[in-house]
């Protein structure tokens, strides 16, 4: 059983395309059956019998043949193109000696580590081996491109000429398709993206602008125009098969009064309404209310019972206002802090209300200065008057 679990790679390949070469149609007869293969004259009985003897020592000699490769290192055995291939994580080799020279003594080692125990490099041979030989093939079969079906009446070698002459697809690690192996070419990849996103978001952004400006613009007509185009629409026609049909009016007959139209009706204006965040006396409200809150809390804990209701309630009020913290709303639980910021705005109130008596009392004064002025001056008026009908 474990031969033929670990059979040679090599033999393997060989069989699958003998297997294959035996199952194409150009094969005119079946394998022979292994009595006719010694005294067979042949070349086909012949070289089927090879094959089935190939086929055997492979079985045979399978778990063999993998002990002795796996002694053998894969760089041996095959081109260093897979050797070449650093770990998938491994940054790129500098280019000049100061990039070289700048890199630390761990990062080496760090690296070299990476590289010693990547699973790539701790695989067995044989199993390697398999894995190159079917990406081998996959590549030479993705280069011959696909085979053209003879269903359709198209010549063998059509697909190969169409292949040759058409675009170069692009091979593995390109920066446009395939799978990127170093990390330039992914930079590549990532810039074209970031470059076509900045596309779309140009072309969202022009076009967003056109709506805005065409919205500006129907907006800036004014109610007039809205009521002459209503007028121009409908309201003109009606008025004239209205006036029509009423008696005693003569054809071609107009009156103002029938085209007349309110702007105010068929236009409303919008409501102002006044702010009601920063009212006089808010701040004192919502200190108020949060007290009050806090003070319902402490009943709500009086009144539990058990030590274990009680703290089911702690957590209750916890998580609202940890809720409340979450929708951006201030939380006030402190009852002495609310008690300094009540007294502050009292302080406060205070003392703005002897600014504003000291602002009246200023305001009479200067009434008072005012009014005495007036009559000073109106009596010497007086007395000029009466001094000059004396004389």
């Amino acid at each position: 059983m474990a031969a033929e679990a670990w059979s040679p790679v090599a033999g393997r390949v060989r069989v699958k395309r003998e297997q294959a070469e035996e199952r194409a149609p150009a094969n005119g007869a079946a394998s022979p059956s292994a009595q006719s293969c010694p005294g067979a004259g042949a070349a086909e009985p012949q070289q089927s019998c090879r094959r089935r003897r190939i086929r055997e020592l492979a079985v045979h000699f399978g778990g063999e043949l993998d002990e002795l490769l796996a002694m053998v290192p894969f760089s041996a055995l095959c081109s260093g193109e897979e050797e070449a291939e650093p770990v998938a994580n491994e940054q790129p080799e500098p280019q000049n000696k100061a990039d070289a020279a700048a890199r630390s003594r761990g990062k080496q080692k760090k690296q070299l580590r990476q590289k010693r125990y990547h699973p790539r490099v701790l695989t067995t041979t044989p199993l390697r081996l398999q894995a190159h030989v079917a990406a081998e093939e996959e590549r030479s079969r993705k280069r011959q491109g696909p085979r053209p079906s003879l269903a359709h009446g198209q010549p063998k070698h059509a697909g190969r000429a169409h292949a040759s002459s058409g675009a170069v697809k692009p091979e593995k690690g390109d920066a446009v398709g395939g799978a990127a192996n170093s990390r330039t070419e992914l930079q590549q990849r990532l810039q074209a993206k970031i470059e076509a996103l900045r596309r779309v978001k140009k072309e969202g952004k022009r076009e967003r602008k056109n709506q805005r400006k065409k919205g500006q613009n129907e907006q800036a007509k004014s109610p007039k125009a809205h009521a002459s185009e209503h007028q121009a629409q409908g309201g003109r026609g009606d008025s004239t098969e209205a006036s029509k049909n009423k008696p005693g009016r003569r054809d071609g007959e107009a009156d103002a009064g029938d085209y007349f139209e309110y702007g105010a009706v068929t236009c409303p204006r919008d409501r102002l309404e006044a702010p009601q965040a920063n009212r006089s006396g808010s701040k004192k409200r919502k200190l108020r209310r949060a007290m009050k809150e806090i003070e319902a809390n402490r009943e709500v804990l009086q009144k539990c019972q058990s030590a274990a209701e009680r703290q089911q309630m702690q957590l209750q009020q916890s998580m609202a206002k940890a809720m409340k913290k979450l929708d951006g709303e201030k939380v006030m639980d402190d009852m002495q802090r609310l008690k300094k910021k009540q007294k502050l705005l009292d302080k406060k109130k205070e003392k703005a209300a002897e600014q504003w008596q000291n602002r009246l009392k200023e305001a009479r004064e200067k009434q008072r200065d005012a009014v005495e002025v007036s009559e000073e001056f109106a009596s010497s008026i007086n007395y000029t008057r009466e001094r000059r009908g004396k004389n």
